[in-house]
This record gives C-alpha cells, sequence and structure tokens, in this order.
C-alpha cells in the first residue's frame, strides 16, 4: 500500500514539472540586421555592380544602383564593390551591425584607350568627304559615344558622329559642306555615356584636302 502511494506521489511530481517546462518563457532569439546602400556614378544610380561580404556573400545592385543585405548577425563587416571598368570610392567600408547600418559608394569608369586614329578627306565627284576610323578599347558599362571634331583651314568646325563595329572599331563618313584646301584638323573623343568625365582624345592634325585641279 505505501509503495502505491509512493507511485502516485512520483507520478505526480513528474506532471507538475513538466507543466511547469510548458509554461517557462521561450529561449531567447539572437536579433538581426540589415545592409543597405547605393551606388552610384555621376549622381546616378548604377546597376549590375557586384557588392560583396565576404565569406561567398555577395548580392547586385538593381534599377537605381540600390542593394541590401538582410537577415545579418551583429558583428563587424567589410562591404566590396566590383564591376569590370570602374573604380570605387571608396575601395570598400567596414560597417558594425547593431543597429543596422548604410554603406554607399561612388564609381568612377575608367577611360578608353584609343588606337590607329586614321582620317582622310577627299573630293568623290565634286563632294569633299571625310572618312575616318579609330581603335577604342572599354571595359566599363553603358557604352560610348565616339565623335569625330573637324576643323576647317578657316576654322569652321564640324562634329561627325561615329558608328560602333565589331572588336571596338568605330567608323565615321561625313560629306563636307564645301570644298576647301588646305589642312584640316580633326579630334577623335571616346565618352561614356554614362560617365561625363571618363573621356580619352586622339588628335589627328594636318589632314590634307587638296581640291581637284590643283598639285598636292
Amino acid at each position: 500500500m505505501r509503495a502505491h502511494r509512493l507511485s502516485r506521489l512520483s507520478l505526480a511530481l513528474a506532471f507538475a514539472g513538466l507543466l511547469a517546462g510548458c509554461s517557462g518563457a521561450p529561449p531567447a532569439i539572437d536579433p538581426t540586421y540589415n545592409i543597405t546602400g547605393t551606388v552610384t556614378v555621376d549622381g546616378a544610380g548604377l546597376a549590375g555592380v557586384t557588392v560583396s561580404l565576404g565569406g561567398g556573400r555577395q548580392t547586385v545592385t538593381g534599377t537605381g544602383g540600390a542593394y541590401a543585405f538582410s537577415g545579418l548577425a551583429a558583428g563587424r563587416y567589410t562591404v566590396t564593390p566590383s564591376l569590370a571598368g570602374c573604380q570605387f570610392e571608396p575601395a570598400s567600408r567596414q560597417v558594425t551591425l547593431g543597429p543596422t547600418a548604410t554603406a554607399s559608394f561612388t564609381a568612377d569608369l575608367i577611360a578608353p584607350v584609343l588606337s590607329n586614329p586614321r582620317v582622310s578627306i577627299e573630293v568623290v565627284g565634286d563632294v569633299p568627304a571625310l572618312n575616318g576610323s579609330v581603335n577604342v578599347a572599354f571595359d566599363g558599362p553603358g557604352g560610348l559615344e565616339v565623335v569625330f571634331s573637324v576643323v576647317s583651314p578657316s576654322g569652321g568646325s564640324t562634329a561627325v558622329p561615329a558608328t560602333a563595329g565589331g572588336n571596338g572599331l568605330y567608323t565615321a563618313s561625313y560629306a563636307l559642306a564645301e570644298v576647301e584646301g588646305g589642312n584640316y584638323s580633326v579630334t577623335i573623343a571616346a565618352r561614356s555615356v554614362l560617365d561625363s568625365d571618363c573621356v580619352a582624345e586622339a588628335a589627328v592634325p594636318n589632314v590634307l584636302l587638296v581640291p581637284p585641279g590643283l598639285p598636292e
């Protein structure tokens, strides 16, 4: 009889302990934080930039140049942007989470490299025509505008847009307004469509035009 009472008492104590455990506070959950920011070029958001935190964690900026990392534990992180043809200011940022942090960057596009600039001006029929070409190496985003600026012997100036071809070759052709013999000066400028400060130039001076019937 005594053993039966002890067994009932043990069951009651065990049940009471179970109820106490169920009614206790839930385990603590560590808070998480976010890192957000933007990457801009010439004041506008730059899409397609890879932003890394290290340890293989990365994301890519979207429209407007914005990016975000979420669900991060408290601690110190190094945020680094990268994109071919670009340099960034700063190159990276260190942020400490707890609370959420912001890390933004400015991109500067690496200037294009011009090579083999060629320009000729000759009279075809009765019309003087300019023909030019240049090779441009450029790894940056957004593409280029390439313009041949032609200054005549009398000082008149004409801007001739170039057309992109394959393998970085740009060509230009233009019918000049009148036959004006003498030396023309031509400057070729390649400028990024995203960054107005990203520009390279090549000069082709003394492009001679000899009007028909005159000795060279």
